[in-house]
């Protein structure tokens, strides 16, 4: 056998076993996600006894809905979840508009100070949310905002520096004679901004809608310093004072647990598609 041959067969082994090697990686990685979630879902489905049964049963021998009924009953689950979603959706709704905004402007005009302030972006994107708590809670104070749902929108990602970046870069690969030419046929900035870029930067709009709907969704730390009243407690912690509740009932804490991920998954489910259409699109490059 020529050294060609057994050139090309030394690389399709090689090939194949790259290719085995990151198939066995991303099924493991796949088990290690899918499997607690299932558990989560089986757990809220099981009686008492079966929770806390050893051996231990991964499906419910005899499914139940009274964890939920629980859940719904026992606790103001329902008033966390509408607070949940008041803070989320206008998180991405005012942050949708402001990140757009600034990214246009951006990547559109280069004024004095424009580099500068792109780095400080960069630069809030680097430093860690527990940095800035104390700063932010003494603002909050000052504002009269605390112990209210404007405490948990305005000063957090209400303006997302990620946000920005994301939307500059994608403006940026934005064709410029389009722009142009609206401007020359007589549009306004905004007009151009708001007729032209915002209906051509739909994928990116929807991928920076869900993760800052997700991040909003899930915070934890923050509402839990700002927010005492109980009408105002977010869904994440409603949940962890739901489980101090209900610590040794583990059908009732997984039944709060999955109606908590419920929507972050609807959402993701639904819109999966328009968010790797996005990154293929855009390709976040300078």
């Amino acid at each position: 056998m020529s050294n060609a041959h057994l050139t090309v067969k030394n690389r399709k082994l090689r090939t194949m076993f790259s290719q085995g090697a990151r198939n066995i990686v991303l099924m493991f990685g796949a088990v290690t996600m899918v499997v607690p979630l299932l558990w989560v879902i089986s757990t809220a489905f099981k009686t008492q006894q079966e929770a806390i049964a050893f051996p231990p049963h991964f499906f419910p021998q005899a499914p139940t809905l009274e964890n939920f009924v629980r859940v719904f009953t026992e606790s103001s689950f329902m008033l966390f979840v509408m607070n949940s979603t008041i803070v989320s959706v206008s998180v991405v709704a005012g942050a949708l508009f402001f990140c757009s905004l600034t990214g246009y402007a951006l990547a559109r005009y280069s004024f004095p100070g424009s580099r500068v302030f792109f780095i400080m972006v960069l630069g809030k994107i680097m430093i860690p949310t527990q940095i800035l708590i104390v700063p932010l809670y003494l603002l909050v104070i000052n504002l009269g905002m605390r112990d209210s749902l404007f405490a948990l929108i305005i000063p957090t990602e209400l303006v997302s520096a990620f946000g920005i970046f994301m939307m500059r870069q994608f403006i940026i690969s934005f064709p410029q004679s389009i722009l142009d030419s609206s401007i020359i046929d007589g549009c306004s900035d905004f007009g151009t901004f708001w007729r032209i870029v915002l209906p051509n930067m739909k994928h990116a709009l929807f991928t920076l809608g869900i993760f800052l709907f997700v991040w909003s969704w899930s915070i934890f730390l923050w509402p839990l310093i700002v927010i005492d009243s109980p009408e105002h407690v977010t869904i994440q912690v409603g949940l962890a004072r739901f489980s101090n509740q209900y610590f040794t009932e583990y059908g009732p804490k997984m039944a709060g647990v999955l109606v908590s991920i419920i929507p972050v998954l609807t959402i993701f489910l639904i819109f999966q598609r328009r968010v790797l259409e996005s990154v293929a699109l855009s390709g976040l490059k300078e």
